[in-house]
C-alpha cells in the first residue's frame, strides 16, 4: 500500500534491521511472519531502508540508505490512524489518561516509547493507534503523521545523543511536520520551543495554556475552558503544574472524540497515576523515580518547601542552571550517581546546600535523619546503576519499607 507521501513497501526493497533491541526484535517477528527478505547483520553497503532502534546514533550508522524507525516502517507498509505524544516531559501520564478515556468507546493499542512496540500490536484491525513518542523516534520520521499531534514540551535533554538543542527541537518538530490542515496539533503555548514549533504546522491548531485566556483551551480555577467544551478538574488526580497540562491535552483528545463531558470527568476522577511519579510511599517520603531531567522534577515540586532531594544518575551533560530554581524549594540535595560530582561542583560554586553520598542507600540513610519533607526525583536517567526507573523506584521504595518503622 502506497503512504501518503509517495513512499511505499513492497517486498522488493533491501531492509537492514540494524542491531537489536525491543522494538527491531517485534519488527523482525513481523517481517519474518510476512515473509519480508531483510538483514539483521550488515551484508552490504546500501540498502533502500535501515530501520534504527531508538537509542542508536544516527551517525552510528556506516551504512547507506534511508533510515527509519519502525512506526515509520508501520506506516509506509499501511498508514495507519494515530495519536501520537510527545514532549520532554508529561507523555506517559497523557497517554494513559487519553487511553482511560478512550477506551470504553473505541478499539485502542497503546504502544511506542511507553515499552510496547508498535509491532506488537499491527494489523489490519480497525482501531486506534495511540503513540507515546520520544525524539529518538522521531528523528528518524518521514512519512508518518498522526490524526492528533500533542506536543507538551520541549526543555533541554537528551543533547547526549542530538548534540544540540536545535536537532533536538527539530527531531521533536517531525511530530507535526506531515500534518494536513485536516489534522489537529494540540500544544502548549505556555513553552516558547513549542510555540515556536507549532507556527511551522498545518494542522488545526488548539493551544493549550494555565496563564493565557486567549488560548483555544486554558486552565483557570478548577476549570478548563475550550470551545469545545468547558470541564471541570474538580477532584482529579493531581492539581500539579506538569499534570495539568497533561491533563488537558488527554481531555482534548477526548472531546475531539466526541466523549461527553460527563463522561471524560468521571474517568479523570478514577484515573491512576504512574508509577514511580510523585507516589507518596511513607508520611512525607515521595518517589518520583520517573524524573530523568531537572524540568520533570520543576513541575511537580512547587507545592512543596524544605524538601531533602536525593537525586542523581546517568550524566547527559545538559545545563544545571534550572538547579537554582529547584533549590528554592530545597532545603539540601543528597547527590548519588555518576552526575554526583558535576552537579556538586555547580552547587557548590552557587552556594547550595548539598550532601555527595556513596549511592542511594547512603543517600537515604543520611536523609531520614531529619527531614521535612524527603523527594526521591533524580533528574536524571536511571542507567548508570539502573535498567529503567521502574527499577530505581521499586529499589527506593524497598530501602524506605527497610529503615522506617511500618
Amino acid at each position: 500500500m502506497r503512504g501518503v507521501y509517495g513512499m511505499e513497501l513492497t517486498k522488493k526493497e533491501r531492509i537492514l534491521v540494524y542491531k537489536d533491541g525491543i522494538s527491531n526484535n517485534a519488527v523482525k517477528k513481523y517481517l519474518n511472519k510476512y515473509n519480508y527478505k531483510y538483514d539483521d547483520i550488515v551484508k552490504e553497503n546500501e540498502y533502500d531502508y535501515i530501520v534504527k532502534p531508538p537509542g542508536v546514533l544516527m551517525n552510528e550508522i556506516k551504512v547507506k540508505g534511508k533510515i527509519i524507525c519502525d512506526i515509520e516502517l508501520a506506516y509506509m507498509i499501511n498508514p495507519f490512524f494515530s495519536i501520537a505524544v510527545t514532549g520532554t516531559n508529561g507523555k506517559t501520564t497523557c497517554v494513559l489518561l487519553i487511553n482511560h478515556i478512550l477506551k470504553n468507546t473505541y478499539k485502542i493499542d497503546l504502544c511506542g516509547n511507553i515499552g510496547y512496540p508498535i509491532f506488537n500490536v499491527f494489523n489490519n484491525e480497525r482501531k486506534i493507534y495511540l503513540l507515546e513518542m520520544s525524539s529518538f523516534e522521531l528523528e528518524s520520521i518521514s512519512t508518518f503523521k498522526p490524526r492528533i499531534a500533542i506536543l507538551l514540551n520541549i526543555k533541554e535533554a537528551h543533547l547526549d545523543h542530538h548534540k544540540t538543542m536545535e536537532n533536538y527541537i527539530n527531531a521533536k518538530a517531525n511530530i507535526t511536520k506531515n500534518q494536513e490542515k485536516s489534522d489537529f496539533l494540540i500544544y502548549n503555548v505556555d513553552d516558547l520551543n513549542v510555540k515556536e514549533v507549532s507556527n511551522k504546522s498545518h494542522a488545526i491548531k488548539i493551544g493549550i495554556s494555565l496563564h493565557d485566556e486567549k488560548a483555544e483551551a486554558y486552565y483557570k480555577e478548577g476549570m478548563m475552558y475550550s470551545k469545545y467544551g468547558n470541564v471541570s478538574f474538580e477532584k482529579t488526580f493531581s492539581d500539579l503544574e506538569g499534570d495539568l497540562y497533561d491533563t488537558m491535552a488527554a481531555v482534548l483528545v477526548g472531546l475531539l472524540s466526541n466523549i461527553s463531558i460527563k463522561e471524560i470527568e468521571t474517568r479523570m476522577q478514577d484515573f491512576k497515576k504512574p508509577l514511580y511519579r510523585m507516589e507518596e510511599v511513607y508520611p512525607n517520603i515521595y518517589n518520583d523515580s520517573k524524573s530523568t531531567n531537572i524540568y520533570s522534577t520543576l513541575t511537580q515540586i512547587k507545592h512543596l518547601r524544605n524538601i531533602s532531594l536525593i537525586c542523581g544518575g546517568y550524566d547527559r551533560f545538559n545545563s544545571l542552571s534550572d538547579l537554582n530554581e529547584v533549590a528554592k524549594y530545597t532545603s539540601v540535595f543528597y547527590l548519588y550517581g555518576e552526575n554526583k560530582e558535576r552537579v556538586a561542583n555547580y552547587l557548590y560554586k552557587n552556594q547550595i546546600k548539598h550532601i555527595v553520598c556513596e549511592n542511594l542507600k547512603d543517600a537515604i540513610l543520611k536523609a531520614i535523619k531529619d527531614y521535612e519533607i524527603i523527594l526521591f526525583s533524580p533528574m536524571a536517567p536511571s542507567y548508570d546503576q539502573f535498567k529503567s526507573f521502574e527499577e530505581r523506584g521499586k529499589y527506593f521504595n524497598e530501602l524506605i519499607k527497610k529503615y522506617l518503622p511500618k
